[in-house]
């Protein structure tokens, strides 16, 4: 018909391409497995008591990467409900579940599962009662649930907090940030610290206060001498690939609409507010990293969504194969 326009199809969100990375990612998970990869965990002292709690009540090795699994396939499907929910990719497809899980699954510090991977149910959960309070100045009740998310994610990894102001300015960009739902985010979080001292008071123990909270304030700026190469280079390709979808959305966010737009900008800022942290933590750097792939997953499906020409679907597919391939590397040397 004349005057149609014809868009070429994107084969990067199509289901041959979903079949390889989910396929690839299972096959990760099998083969860190076989070789016990992160397992047993190590014993550390200054942890969080629900999350000691947590990894030492698993029986076996293989309990523990089904745990793994399930918990990173599960973080990627809340990242799609809140994708599609809000209308973040102008496109309906699956690319935010399945890069998130190749993120989450080619990563050689994640196998088997740590704090992040339960935490980041929470801090998605967050996102979504942040991101539906848009322009409604009467949410409190969404950000209470918000602030209580990142609460009972903190009882297990307590960096989590962090975010909280990050998400205060979440509420200010979005045009929900007053009085009221100020305080509400404030009993949030005051919910569960409320519960967690009555629990202490009753068992006569702080040290669920005490220990996390010492942790909290350990900073440490100079520690990229233990940053293997293969990791680096891991980094490096993923910072460099979510940069270009950063500067992708800065030059052409003419493109979309008002409330788009600052969805997207709340995510750069919160990939560069993860990576601040990552610099200044040393312990929890790896889990600080899962915590970035949560911005970065939907920042590089936008990126892929909106453009899916034949360069970006070569880079798309030498990115997924490139990181298969440094997670092969490192376990067959494992």
């Amino acid at each position: 018909m004349r005057g149609s326009v014809r868009h070429p199809k994107n084969i990067m969100a199509s289901p041959a391409t979903y079949l390889y990375i989910v396929a690839g990612c299972l096959f990760c998970w099998v083969s860190c497995c076989i070789f016990s990869v992160g397992f047993p965990f190590r014993e550390e002292t200054d942890t969080p008591l629900l999350w000691n709690t947590i990894y030492q009540a698993l029986p076996n090795k293989q309990i523990a990467y089904l745990a793994g699994f399930l918990l990173a396939l599960g973080g990627a499907f809340l990242l799609h409900r809140l994708n599609y929910t809000v209308m973040l990719i102008r496109e309906k497809n699956y690319l935010p579940l399945v890069l998130y899980l190749l993120l989450t699954s080619t990563n050689f510090l994640f196998f088997p599962l740590n704090a992040t991977s339960i935490s980041a149910f929470f801090i998605i959960i967050a996102l979504y009662f942040l991101f539906i309070s848009y322009h409604d100045t009467f949410s409190q009740d969404k950000i209470f649930a918000m602030s209580f998310s990142v609460g009972i994610g903190s009882l297990i990894w307590i960096q989590i907090l962090w975010f909280v102001p990050l998400f205060w300015y979440g509420m200010y960009l979005f045009k929900s940030l007053n009085l009221k739902t100020f305080s509400a985010s404030i009993l949030g979080l005051a919910t569960v610290y409320w519960f967690l001292l009555g629990w202490c008071v009753w068992s006569g123990d702080y040290t669920a206060f005490t220990i996390p909270f010492n942790t909290l304030v350990q900073l440490n700026l100079l520690h990229f001498s233990e940053l293997y190469m293969l990791d680096f280079i891991e980094l490096t390709i993923i910072f460099a690939l979510t940069l270009t979808a950063i500067i992708n959305i800065i030059t052409h966010n003419y493109l979309e609409n008002l409330r788009t737009r600052r969805y997207l900008s709340f995510l750069i800022t919160m990939t560069f507010w993860s990576g601040l942290l990552y610099l200044l933590y040393e312990q929890p750097s790896e889990e600080l990293q899962q915590t970035a792939y949560i911005s970065a997953a939907l920042l590089l499906s936008h990126l892929f969504t909106v453009l899916h020409n034949r360069v970006m679907c070569y880079l798309f597919y030498i990115f997924t194969f490139t990181l298969f391939v440094l997670l092969a590397y490192q376990v067959w040397n494992f």
